[in-house]
């Protein structure tokens, strides 16, 4: 990573980073492909509300994750494999504590954890059938998440994307004969999803444990150290508190569409985060490949090869993000129908989707800033950085529908990206300043 010519480095690690979150998104699309089209907007509108807890996990796995991540390509950068090793020891560890002490509380109180999400009415009993078959198995996508950003740091991202691929595919296999074979419904898509996750857990373990990774797992580096601790939630808080913030924000989308706009408003906003998948997930692929790259050229002072690293994929992502501003304005309704025949339904995703995007390419300068100051160690900044960008969005989130309704929800999503965008450009103008 300090020698090869950085685009190739970036192609290397992002490629494969930016695959497996594609197949990853195939958890959710499928899911709500194949239950939209048997179950209809009801069962739509019920997987709608799972997602802010999907995206707290996201948020928990990357407190740990992300921090132990930059610690081992910083300390591989500087030569320091035992330290690398003690990092990833460290951030596992602290893992399975979180989960052996959070989970329970959740699994007896899972009727209240989908009231608070947003499930009424009919809604309700399909929400928590979903729930009791998928929270046991929260444990299989929180490992593997904290593994596969380990793998990349070490400069393994293949495994970590064929994790994610093969999931994904044994999850639209599984969706398949649980939902139209044996027309289980909602439960069916819960199976599917819990299954294909131990899978990827599985497959993320067996290159640690047959010893087939750069680093090595020992019940003495499983020891919490620390100082390693106190970096790996330093730097993880940031990208914890984005996604926690966005936990909250899908649960007020939630509300709000629902008391706005219905249980339609709900199902349109399932079918769009499900598209959006496609056309917003992959920068975070770009992201998370480039991290390893600045945070081993920045642990070995190559400052001209952090900048450039840094430029391309900003590049990329703006580009991406550009061509799915097109996408979404041009063709919504074509996408939409994958998901559903219902023609009202349709209507309200197409309109979701032209206000949701409008500022989209802005975006890509937060995203890619947020990785680039995580792989810096830069924790403080990255933390007020989030704190605003999250705390603006829900004030307006709590405002504009007032005024504006359901579209007063979609709304809060480019003015995100106006004000997160620009904040942004200017931290890593003056970052870049040290960089010499």
């Amino acid at each position: 990573m300090g020698t090869d010519p950085v685009p190739a480095l970036i192609v290397r690690f992002a490629l494969p980073a930016t695959v497996g979150v594609l197949a990853n998104a195939l958890y959710n699309i499928v899911d709500r492909v194949f239950i939209g089209r048997s179950v209809g907007p009801a069962g739509l509108a019920a997987i709608s509300i799972v997602f802010p807890i999907v995206l707290a996990v996201v948020a928990f796995s990357a407190l740990f994750g992300v921090g132990t991540a930059s610690q081992i390509s910083r300390f591989l950068g500087a030569g320091d494999r035992e330290r690398a090793e003690s990092a990833l020891g460290s951030g596992l560890c602290c893992a399975a504590i979180f989960l052996a002490l959070a989970l329970p509380p959740m699994l007896l109180t899972l009727p209240q954890v989908a009231s608070l999400c947003g499930a009424r009415g009919e809604m309700m009993p399909l929400t928590e059938t979903y729930l009791r078959i998928t929270a046991p198995a929260i444990p299989a996508p929180f490992l593997t998440m904290v593994l596969m950003g380990s793998l990349r740091a070490e400069g393994r991202p293949r495994p970590a994307m064929w994790a994610m691929v093969l999931g994904a595919g044994l999850n639209v296999l599984l969706d398949w004969l649980f939902i139209i074979v044996h027309g289980m419904g909602v439960a069916g898509a819960a199976w599917g999803t819990a299954l294909s996750q131990l899978f990827a857990l599985l497959w993320t373990l067996a290159f640690y444990l047959l010893r087939k990774s750069e680093l090595r797992l020992s019940l003495r580096c499983l020891r919490p150290q620390l100082q390693n601790v106190r970096e790996m939630l330093g730097v993880g808080l940031s990208p914890f508190l984005l996604n926690i913030f966005f936990s909250v924000m899908l649960a007020l989308f939630n509300v709000l569409l629902g008391s706005h706009g219905g249980e339609l408003a709900v199902s349109a906003m399932g079918i769009f985060f499900g598209i959006d998948s496609l056309l917003f997930m992959p920068v975070t692929g770009i992201g998370e490949g480039t991290m390893p790259v600045v945070g081993y050229n920045y642990g070995a002072h190559s400052f001209a090869r952090v900048r450039l690293a840094v430029r391309l994929a900003l590049a990329a992502s703006i580009a991406w993000y550009t061509v799915s501003e097109v996408v979404a304005f041009v063709w919504p309704e074509t996408l939409a129908s994958f998901f559903t025949t219902d023609a009202e339904l349709l209507r309200q995703t197409a309109r979701s989707m032209r206000i949701g995007y409008a500022a989209l390419p802005l975006g890509a300068v937060a995203v890619i800033g947020c990785y680039v100051l995580e792989a810096l160690g830069r924790a403080k900044t990255s933390f007020i950085f989030n704190v605003f960008r999250q705390s603006l969005s829900i004030a307006l989130l709590i405002v504009l529908p007032r005024f504006l309704g359901t579209d007063g929800v979609w709304l809060t999503l480019p003015a995100a990206d106006v004000i997160g965008g620009a904040s942004m450009a200017f931290l890593l103008h003056r970052e870049s300043q040290t960089w010499v």
